[in-house]
């Protein structure tokens, strides 16, 4: 959680920081160039308002480097969106998240048919800002540290589905707010 993110500007933020006053979700981009990342955040683009509805801080959490981050956003629309994108181009926080870093979880048979169905949804590859290995996941932490959501992605198109997403932030809001009903 003392893990250190970077934003684009290049200032520090500890990761537990991003759950202090409000539960976050935490979504683990593998790269900001991925044809599979890009497919990845379409899905929860139109979750973003929603989630931020819900109370939870969504921060994108890639591996490239911070330069890169504004290009992402701009390409991704996501500025002005509720979300923020840091990065941590040393890939410490996704070690300590548990996240597969594999060559056959990227380049395998079945990241080919991922990369080709994302390609046909008419997404692209733009490059390689990042670790092309590291594969992403999510996580969704409450204020008291504790994980209410968690997925670690497969392959390069094994993302947390949107819904799911949704769903755990909706059971987490009801267990803070018992009056709601």
């Amino acid at each position: 959680a003392s893990c250190r993110l970077l934003d684009s500007e290049g200032s520090e933020t500890a990761l537990e920081s991003l759950w202090t006053e409000q539960p976050a979700l935490v979504v683990f981009i593998r790269h900001f160039s991925c044809i599979a990342c890009s497919e990845n955040v379409e899905g929860l683009l139109p979750r973003l308002e929603e989630l931020h509805a819900l109370g939870i801080r969504t921060a994108l959490v890639g591996n490239g480097p911070r330069l890169s981050i504004n290009g992402f956003m701009e390409s991704r629309r996501l500025l002005h969106q509720p979300v923020e994108v840091y990065t941590d181009p040393t890939l410490e926080v996704h070690r300590l998240a548990g996240l597969h870093r594999s060559v056959f979880r990227s380049w395998g048979p079945r990241a080919g048919w991922e990369a080709l169905r994302a390609l046909l949804a008419g997404h692209v590859q733009t490059g390689f800002d990042g670790d092309s290995q590291q594969q992403g996941g999510a996580l969704l932490i409450d204020t008291s540290g504790e994980i209410a959501y968690r997925h670690q992605n497969r392959s390069l198109g094994d993302h947390a589905p949107a819904n799911d997403l949704v769903a755990a932030a909706l059971t987490l809001y009801a267990r803070r707010n018992p009056e709601a009903g």
